[in-house]
Parts: structure tokens; sequence; C-alpha cells
């Protein structure tokens, strides 16, 4: 399926830490998006990344689609003073959520999760954070989606949260856009799950349904991958010395919403593991219920093949050959050991 995969292969067989993959085409000017703002005012703009410049009575959040050509991020971490293995990280795409600090910034590794209706399927976003201590916010993304539009259009708002509580509320409400894209997701593999549950106690299981099954597992096992880290990164992000102290009942309402998103995780994951019980009980309770019609069957076959094998081994000696009703008898006879049989099945329950 599609970005099931895992795609860390870009740095396989390389030194840790080396840049040298970074330098490819170092007349690249590739341009970058920037919001400007304060609790006053706000300016958005692009701009090449020799030409950002800052000043101290305002906050900036520089976003940045996953750049084709890697000299982009060569500029962003030189000109930011970025570790190269935290570009590594962030052109290493398919990664665990992870969140690491230095002397100068935070960084983190986020997961974009959205459900594709047309792919039928889950897709994954990487998306990489860094937060500087002086106010500037870089978010680099794998794709050109819309997952951090909402973000754009609250940030242009005049009484913007964001705009007021600064970088801190930015990475809170990225954390928020992300969780909250889990549940949409979660709502359709829940469907989907309620439906395949439907069709097994209605109709049976058959290969489609159990490959259906199967997919379910897989992206509610991939979500969990993903959410998981979730928990450890905002508890190490929002430490009391890193942020505001107004804003921590937003921390424990996105931690609160983190939480929910594992507990539906678990549940469904579940009910995919008792539906597919159900159905192995089903099948077996079919077979069962096969091998026990065939053993009746035969146990009302076998006296009356005794009987016609009896009549069967042609002596010379067999006087009720020669009854004139005596084939009609025969008949009798195994038409009452068959009504008996049922008879005696049926007391006892067997069928």
């Amino acid at each position: 399926m599609k970005k099931y995969t895992f795609r860390r292969t870009l740095f396989t067989n390389q030194a840790p830490g080396g840049n040298d993959f970074l330098i490819q085409n170092p007349h690249s000017q590739v341009e970058v998006q920037v919001y400007q703002y304060n609790q006053n005012e706000i300016k958005n703009y692009t701009c090449k990344v020799s030409e950002l410049s800052f000043d101290d009575k305002s906050e900036y959040w520089i976003h940045i689609v996953h750049p084709k050509e890697q000299i982009t991020l060569y500029q962003i971490a030189h000109f930011f003073q970025i570790n190269s293995i935290h570009i590594e990280d962030v052109l290493e795409l398919g990664q665990r959520g992870k969140h690491e600090s230095t002397q100068h910034y935070d960084f983190f590794i986020l997961t974009q999760i959205n459900y594709d209706q047309n792919y039928q399927g889950i897709i994954q976003e990487q998306l990489a954070v860094f937060r500087f201590y002086e106010g500037i916010v870089i978010t680099i993304h794998e794709d050109d989606s819309d997952s951090l539009n909402n973000i754009r259009q609250r940030i242009m708002q005049p009484q913007s949260r964001i705009r007021k509580f600064g970088s801190d509320y930015l990475i809170l409400s990225i954390f928020d856009a992300i969780v909250d894209n889990y549940f949409p997701a979660l709502k359709i593999i829940n469907d989907k799950i309620d439906l395949i549950e439907e069709k097994i106690f209605i109709g049976g299981g058959n290969k489609e349904l159990l490959s259906d099954l199967y997919q379910a597992k897989r992206e509610l096992l991939l979500l969990r991958r993903h959410i998981w880290p979730m928990r450890e990164i905002l508890n190490s992000f929002a430490q009391k010395d890193k942020i505001h102290d107004k804003l921590e009942p937003v921390q424990k309402d996105i931690y609160n919403q983190i939480v929910e998103v594992v507990d539906i995780i678990d549940t469904l994951r579940e009910a995919t593991s008792n539906i597919l019980d159900i159905h192995l009980s089903n099948t077996a309770h079919k077979t069962n219920e096969i091998m026990k019609f065939m053993t009746v069957l035969s146990g009302i076959f076998v006296p009356v093949t005794f009987i016609a094998g009896i009549y069967g081994m042609n002596f010379e000696n067999m006087p009720e050959l020669k009854m004139k009703y005596a084939y009609f008898v025969v008949i009798g006879i195994m038409i009452l050991v068959i009504m008996f049989l049922l008879y005696l099945f049926k007391r006892r329950k067997w069928i």
C-alpha cells in the first residue's frame, strides 16, 4: 500500500552528520513563505533565503514545502546554524516522531495523517519543525498540502491567539492541527469496520472482506505508530521553562485528545481482532455443520448398504430370493431402518 513502507534509504552507508549531500546547486535561490507578526500587525510575503532579515519586535513563521533542490535546506541550515544531523532527519521521510533540543532551538519530527478517499487508504506526510528561542519557527512540509491552512487563516486574524502568545502557541496549534486530522481518518476506518462486521454476520466472510479487514488493521497500526510518540513529544516541549503558563490548559487539552485517539485506535484494533475471531469461529462452525451432515448421511446409509451387500453376494442357497415379494420386503426394511435412524438422530438432537 502507498506510503506504508519505510522510506529511510537516502543516507544509508554514509557517515552520520555529514553535509556533503546538501551542496548540489550552490546558485539555487528557492523562495520561502514568511509570516512576520506581532500582536498588532502581520506581514505575509515570500523571499529568498539570503534575503531573510529579522527584528526584535516581531516573531516569524517560515514555511517551506519539502524542497526539490536540497540546497534550500543547506542555506537554511547555514543561515540558522542548524545541526546537519537534523537536516538529514528532515530529508529522511517516514521517520518516527521525535523532539530534540539544542542550545539554540527545539527540533520536531511530526507526521501529518490524511485519509485519501480516492486511494482508499492512509496518506502520511512528514512535517519537520524548528522552533528557535528568538521567536522564529520554521516548518518544512513533505508535500504541498492544506493541512496547515487553518493555522494560516487564523494567524491573519487581528485577535489571533497565535499573534498574542507567539511561537509557543504556534507550535501547539501545529500539534492540534495534526491530532485533529486523526479523528476523520478514524471515523472512516470505524465505518469500514462496521460495514465489514455487518457483512460477515449477514453473509459470511470472503477473501475480499478479509483483505479489507487486514487493511484496516494495518491502517490502525500505522496511526498508532505515529500518534504514540506525540504524547512524549508534547510533554517534553511543554516543560515549564519552555511554555507560557497560560498555555498549559491548551497543552493539556491536546494531550487529552492524543490519549483519546490512542484509546479509539486500541478499541478499533480490538474490534478487528474480535471480528476476525468471529469469522474464524463461523467458518469452523460451518465446517462442523458440513461434517455433521455428512456423518449423519453416512450413518443412515451404512445399514442400508449392509443390507444391500448381503443380498448382493449371489449365494445359491438364499431361500428369500425366491419369494414373490422379497424385493419389496427388503426395500420396506430399508425404509424402516432409515426412518428409525432419522427418529433416533432427531431425538438426540443430532439433526
